[in-house]
């Protein structure tokens, strides 16, 4: 108990899911039902600190005394040796005294918070107050108006004036280098920060009403929060309980979903990252959220891990109508499973495009340079070709029919259209994110 409440990560998803009142009351009822055990222990625990004090403190004196009024007038010799070896082995002795009832406090601290978290996995559906996601309402969009986000003692905002639209069912991509802001923006979404300019909203709710609908937002922030020294199952059984759940196959299907079904009773201490970072998506997963947010969901997966994981997000949010926002700076991976992407560059929201948009973006084509654009147009329209796009007032990019790049030169040259440059080119997604970003 004493980690969740001091813990940073603890203390994130204790206000994102709104289960405060849940641990503190079961916390005080545990406690109050112990509260004779506390007082007998400590009972016990006062009487040995006595013994220990009195051995500590009173037999050097004793012996001392012993070995000035009978060695000394017994022998009449100083034998310092030997009084230091009596010292020494009294010393000795109180150490152990002291390691034992220091055991002796651990192990009954250790046996309380053990029973604690065994009623609290055998507690009753009926009892759980908070923590549920079942809250009434027709699901809105999220959407922030101008946010902007500075860190206490900080003339630099992180956030600057950005505003984002997120519609129900959308698996939306947030891009950026690594310190874009991204994770800090999250925060923000998920309650984990408070913007310092701005307005936002998840499912229309605004203000006071926010903490109506955090528990229905799932969310993965940097690190996840595991209890290192628990099993995978026993780590997802926990949270499930928060939210009232106590079927005992549900942590199972979770594990089957992430690809740990075959480690779930292994310690999440021994867990390689990618392994950590599926935990991490299944308790993000915890109590059917309706809109979920991950953080570098696919950092440390290898590329059959980062498959899977898209594969199953995928599903989740077609089977379900799930809206998904994910930060990542890879873009290839994030291209094949998200319908609309929004690049962040130093706090600002510099480009939003639809995964159409974006592949069109990085197609092969045609790239004309020309002082006419508008009459080369005209000449495609009369050859048949309508998949094209005028960039700005130079350039003309071409789609289709590109093995008929000197036929489209001869028709435009005939037509009195002059290109002043022509070349066939495809932009990898990682150079036209770097591209954006270092303009």
């Amino acid at each position: 108990m004493k980690r969740v409440f001091y813990e940073k990560k603890y203390a994130g998803e204790i206000r994102l899911y709104n289960i405060r009142k849940v641990l503190l009351r079961e916390y005080k009822e545990s406690f109050d039902s112990r509260q004779e055990l506390y007082a007998r222990m400590y009972r016990q625990i006062n009487f040995y600190k006595q013994v220990q004090d009195l051995v500590i403190f009173g037999l050097p004196i004793l012996l001392t005394y012993i070995y000035v009024s009978v060695v000394l007038k017994t022998t009449g010799e100083a034998k310092i040796g030997l009084y230091v070896a009596t010292l020494g082995s009294v010393d000795y002795f109180a150490w152990r005294v002291k390691t034992a009832i220091k055991n002796y406090m651990e192990a009954g601290k250790n046996c309380m918070y053990m029973n604690n978290l065994q009623e609290f996995l055998e507690m009753d559906e009926e009892t759980m107050e908070n923590g549920s996601r079942a809250v009434q309402g027709e699901l809105g969009d999220i959407e922030l108006d101008h946010v902007s986000f500075r860190y206490t003692g900080s003339e630099k905002p992180v956030i600057r004036d950005l505003s984002l639209h997120i519609r129900k069912g959308e698996r939306i991509a947030l891009v950026g280098e690594n310190g874009a802001g991204k994770t800090t923006f999250l925060k923000m979404v998920c309650g984990l920060a408070n913007p310092t300019a701005g307005e936002y909203s998840i499912f229309g709710c605004t203000g006071k009403e926010l903490s109506q609908v955090r528990p229905r937002v799932g969310c993965l922030i940097e690190a996840p929060g595991i209890y290192a020294n628990m099993t995978a199952r026993d780590n997802l059984m926990i949270k499930a309980r928060l939210f009232g759940i106590r079927d005992k196959k549900y942590a199972d299907w979770i594990l089957d979903t992430v690809g740990l079904s075959d480690v779930g009773r292994k310690k999440a201490g021994h867990f390689s990252l990618g392994m950590k970072q599926r935990l991490g998506i299944g308790l993000a997963m915890v109590g059917n959220p309706d809109f979920l947010v991950l953080d570098e969901p696919i950092n440390g997966l290898d590329p059959q891990g980062i498959a899977e994981v898209r594969d199953m997000l995928r599903s989740l949010a077609q089977e379900r109508g799930l809206t998904i926002l994910i930060s990542s700076h890879i873009l290839e991976e994030l291209s094949k499973l998200c319908t609309d992407f929004g690049i962040i560059h130093k706090g600002c929201l510099i480009k939003e495009l639809s995964q159409e948009q974006l592949l069109q973006q990085c197609e092969k084509r045609l790239e004309l340079v020309l002082d006419e654009p508008e009459k080369a147009m005209t000449v495609l329209d009369r050859m048949n070709i309508h998949k094209y796009e005028a960039v700005d007032k130079t350039h003309l990019y071409v789609y289709e029919r590109l093995e008929d790049s000197m036929l489209i030169n001869r028709e435009l040259v005939t037509a009195g259209v002059l290109p002043r440059e022509m070349k066939v080119n495809q932009e990898e997604l990682e150079s036209y994110f770097l591209n954006l970003t270092s303009a």
